[in-house]
């Protein structure tokens, strides 16, 4: 998801987690797709000033062909004001399926990344980090929320550094 940040917090209006034609896109899609390697696609949002560019590839570089890496990268549009702020929230969902053991993510926040370590019945044991970029000094939060399964639908994004 992002949004335009207002002060500390997010602008709640201008929240988004998906592109639709009614949204007021100056253009978005891929620029680049395959399946077996990744791909590239650039989002232009005029509402939020902000042009992203988010890459995906399959890395190789461990030896496991199961390796995922993305990059999100945004900058100003043309024409928007420089100086205001935008965010980036990844967020995950572990669904409960009705096997044991129950799906489990453990998420810290350390000083240049997340680091996360999960599992889950169908994947197995997993982990990830969401890493700070060198070349700027975003802040990196964890923010965990538990939803009961029936009351999934009525869940909405809350924004707190932990």
């Amino acid at each position: 998801m992002w949004a335009r940040q207002d002060g500390d917090g997010l602008e709640e209006k201008s929240l988004r987690h998906t592109c639709e034609q009614g949204d007021r896109m100056d253009g978005y899609g891929w620029t680049a797709y395959d399946p077996r390697h990744g791909g590239s696609q650039v989002i232009h949002d005029m509402d939020n000033g902000l042009d992203m560019t988010t890459e995906f590839l399959r890395s190789s570089e461990t030896g496991h062909d199961g390796y995922w890496a993305a990059r999100i990268k945004g900058s100003p549009s043309a024409g928007s004001n420089k100086a205001h702020k935008s965010m980036a929230i990844f967020y995950i969902g572990l669904e409960r399926v009705q096997t044991d053991p129950s799906p489990s993510l453990d998420c810290k926040a350390e000083q240049d990344a997340v680091r996360c370590n999960g599992s889950t019945p169908e994947l197995g044991e997993f982990h990830f980090s969401v890493q700070r970029p060198r070349s700027t000094k975003s802040d990196i939060a964890v923010r965990s929320v538990s939803v009961p399964d029936d009351e999934l639908w009525q869940a909405k994004c809350e924004y707190a550094d932990v």
